[in-house]
Formats: C-alpha cells, sequence, structure tokens
C-alpha cells in the first residue's frame, strides 16, 4: 500500500519548485489515488503539527535565524519539515512578528509618531490641538494591528480549503458589521447559492444587494469568484464556476481586506466598468471606506 507520508519526504523539494507539476507527475505515477487531496491532507497535518508546538515552531524560527533571514531560503526550511512553502512562511512572518511586538517600546514609538504629526501636518497648532486627543488614541488603538501583521489568522489549525471559505464568509459578517456601525440596516444572507452575500437598506429604505470578496494583504482583488474544487466537486461544471460580480446581480460591489478589515464600496453604476481581475486596492482611494456609495443610486 502506497504510504503518501513517504511519497511525500520523497517528493517535497520538486512539490515546493513546482507545485502543479509535481502533482501532474505524480498523479501519472499513481492514477488509482487522487493524489492531490491525500498530499493535501498529509500538508495540512505537517503545518498543524508543528503551529501548535512550541518546540518545533522555534526550531524553524531557528533554521532561519542560522540562514541570516535570508527569505529565499524559507523553501529549503519548508522541505526539511516536510510543508508548504507558503505555509511555512506565513509561520515564519508571524512569529517574527511576536519578536517585534515584544522588543518594541510602544509607548515611545506612539510619542515619535504623534510627535511627527504635530511638526508636519498644520501650519497652524491651533488645528492640531484641536485633534491630537483623538489622534493619540487612534495611534494607541491601530499600533497593535501593524505590530501584528494585521488581524490574527490560521490560529485554529483548520484545513487550508476550511480556513479560506470561513475567511471568505468572515469577510461577509466584517462588512456586514462595518455597515451597522456606519448606520445601515444590514444583514447576511443565509443561502449558499445566492448570487449575493448581503442585503443593506439605503437611506430611502429601499434594500441593495450587496457581493462581497475578499482579498489579502497582496491588496489585489477580483471581480470574479474562485472556480469551486475539492475531492468528490467537478470543477468543469459550470454551477462551479466562479460568478463574475456584476450590475445584473448585486446593486452594490464590495471587497474586504482580510488583514485590516477595510472595505472598498463600489455602487451599481461603477461595477461593469470595472476589470474582471486584478483591482489593485491604491488605484481606487476613492472607494476606501466610502459609505456615500451605498446611496450613490438614489434619485
Amino acid at each position: 500500500m502506497l504510504e503518501i507520508k513517504n511519497l511525500l519526504i520523497d517528493n517535497i523539494e520538486n512539490f515546493n519548485s513546482n507545485q502543479k507539476d509535481c502533482i501532474k507527475k505524480l498523479q501519472s505515477a499513481y492514477p488509482e489515488i487522487e493524489i492531490k487531496y491525500e498530499i493535501k491532507r498529509e500538508l495540512d497535518k505537517n503545518i498543524k503539527k508543528i503551529s501548535t508546538s512550541k518546540s518545533l515552531t522555534k526550531e524553524c524560527l531557528d533554521c532561519l535565524k542560522d540562514f541570516n533571514f535570508v527569505k529565499n531560503k524559507v523553501e529549503v526550511i519548508a522541505n526539511k519539515f516536510i510543508v508548504r512553502k507558503k505555509d511555512m512562511e506565513n509561520l515564519l512572518n508571524r512569529e517574527i512578528f511576536k519578536i517585534l511586538e515584544r522588543e518594541i517600546n510602544q509607548d515611545e514609538l506612539i510619542s515619535l509618531i504623534h510627535n511627527y504629526f504635530e511638526n508636519n501636518s498644520f501650519k497652524s497648532s491651533n488645528a492640531f490641538n484641536f485633534i491630537k486627543n483623538n489622534l493619540k488614541k487612534d495611534i494607541e488603538q491601530f499600533l497593535p494591528y501593524l505590530l501584528r501583521d494585521g488581524f490574527d489568522q490560521e490560529h485554529a489549525g483548520l484545513e487550508v480549503g476550511t480556513n479560506s471559505s470561513n475567511e471568505g464568509d468572515g469577510a461577509e459578517h466584517l462588512f456586514v458589521a462595518k455597515a451597522m456601525i456606519a448606520g445601515f440596516n444590514c444583514s447576511v444572507v443565509d443561502i449558499g447559492s445566492s448570487k449575493y452575500d448581503a442585503v443593506i437598506e439605503d437611506r430611502n429604505g429601499d434594500l441593495l444587494k450587496v457581493q462581497v470578496k475578499s482579498f489579502s494583504k497582496n491588496g489585489v482583488f477580483s471581480r470574479k469568484g474562485r472556480d469551486r474544487g475539492g475531492q468528490g466537486i467537478d470543477s468543469t461544471n459550470i454551477s462551479n464556476k466562479g460568478t463574475l460580480v456584476t450590475s445584473l446581480n448585486c446593486d452594490i460591489f464590495a471587497a474586504v481586506n482580510k488583514s485590516n478589515g477595510e472595505v472598498f464600496i463600489f455602487s451599481k453604476d461603477e461595477i461593469d466598468s470595472l476589470p474582471e481581475k486584478s483591482m489593485n486596492r491604491k488605484d481606487y482611494p476613492n472607494n476606501w471606506e466610502n459609505w456615500a456609495k451605498i446611496n450613490q443610486s438614489i434619485k
């Protein structure tokens, strides 16, 4: 009987070097086994074992120290511990940010940032004095997220596919929560097959359909949903193809950053003119947290 664990040990370097090519070759060699999903399960188990063990996590971090924190050595470390390169990079990033958080004098840093604003913002000191207390509180409250690399993620040790699905659901709830704080009545749609994720009430009392897409620290989001895949799912079936957000299936398009909770909001008359893929957050400053877009279609 084929031992997936041993197969992965023998092929982890090829896997981390070129995942698609490695899987293709292994599937051809072992057509009777769904290699892709067996390897996925083994890799999920391996990274979970490391991330829940202080000694193993320290061992990984010590390896990076030995390599003088050279980033392209992450793959070597991942191969040693038989995990995905990206999983190892995420784990090491998280651990180094923890060290940063412990070693930084936060009170000193808060004062430095506050003083910078005071000396480089308004020509009138009176204008700065008017907001300085609020600004200091904002620095105190948002600085910890910077020192923790954004929102905490991947702490439950869930399988990668399950975790990604949960993160997408979390983004929908983030949108709803922030909409409610912004003063709107809003709710998540519970029907998974729905073409929209939430409904929000504009100031006229009309219910608008909202499609929410999540994105990560790379700052790039898309109107096109990912194709559904996984063991036992036919990704070629039309019902499992990722849908494109258009003005025909929603009134509002929202892109939510899973790292910091920021929301980019697009009104119905903007949606169809947007690129289908590779939209960079930096290119849409007017849509950043612009809750006025919810009422933009009101005549």
